[in-house]
């Protein structure tokens, strides 16, 4: 057997073998990324509500997500993975606590765009010291926001909190999330940011010592792929509902298999 298997980078043969055993998995997640691809055109309408434009560009950032989940579980990244499903969390948190207000929230975050650009300017220019030449780059740059974004920004004098006016935490209280956002989305972030309580899934157990993982491994595999499937799912049910499309069935159809695919090949992860 050769030593190294190319897809599509160099990983370890007895990697290989160890990502076939969750094949049950890959092949639900072929089954959503074809449900995606089906979804597209049905979103793409060329008059569309707020929500409906928010949902459909929620859609398209969730998916695109999911696709860069999986290829990374199919070369053994899990762990890197693991980081992005907190985009899918927050893609799901943010279409959920919408469709509670689904005219005024959406609009909300399309309103949000340029009054974002003014804030951020704004920082910079609150510096004491600049490079030259980056002073009056802004000042021209924040002029043109300003004239954009008009009085939109009296809707959000809470200039942390962006379009919501809420911390990622309370939309997910308001979504019925919460506990979530306590168990999991706390481990999604510590991986993206590399915190200590991420640490462990960044070594590989070498007795008798034990080692910084610095290749693939099968290391975050499954629950990178469990949650990404699960919050797509959502995210995906969620903007086909607010386009009024039935996909009802299909999702139920997908989530029934995926269950099964958990059942399956779950023991025998370890």
């Amino acid at each position: 057997m050769a030593t190294y298997v190319n897809v599509p980078t160099q990983i370890p043969a007895e990697l290989a073998e160890e990502l076939h055993r969750l094949e049950p998995l890959f092949a639900v997640a072929r089954e959503f990324y074809a449900l995606g691809v089906r979804l597209h055109p049905a979103l793409d309408r060329e008059e569309r509500t707020s929500l409906q434009t928010v949902a459909y560009l929620i859609y398209g950032k969730a998916f695109r997500t999911f696709q860069s989940v999986l290829n990374l579980c199919l070369c053994g990244c899990g762990v890197d993975a693991l980081s992005l499903c907190g985009s899918l969390f927050e893609n799901l948190v943010d279409l959920k606590y919408m469709r509670k207000a689904p005219v005024r929230r959406p609009l909300r975050y399309i309103q949000f765009e340029q009054v974002e650009k003014v804030y951020q300017a704004e920082k910079i220019l609150a510096h004491k010291r600049l490079p030259r030449g980056m002073r009056s780059r802004y000042r021209s740059y924040l002029a043109g926001l300003r004239a954009q974004a008009g009085a939109l920004t009296r809707h959000f004098p809470k200039r942390g909190l962006g379009w919501a006016q809420l911390t990622t935490k309370q939309r997910a209280k308001s979504a019925g999330m919460e506990i979530e956002y306590e168990e999991l989305y706390w481990i999604f972030c510590g991986y993206k940011h590399t915190l200590p309580a991420a640490a462990h899934g960044l070594m590989v157990d070498d007795e008798p010592q034990r080692d910084v993982a610095v290749g693939p491994n099968a290391g975050g595999v499954f629950e990178a792929l469990v949650h990404a499937l699960r919050y797509g799912l959502q995210v995906f049910a969620s903007a086909s509902e607010a386009h009024g499309l039935n996909l009802e069935a299909e999702v139920d159809r997908i989530g029934r298999a995926f269950m099964t695919a958990c059942d399956a090949v779950g023991p025998a992860r370890h």
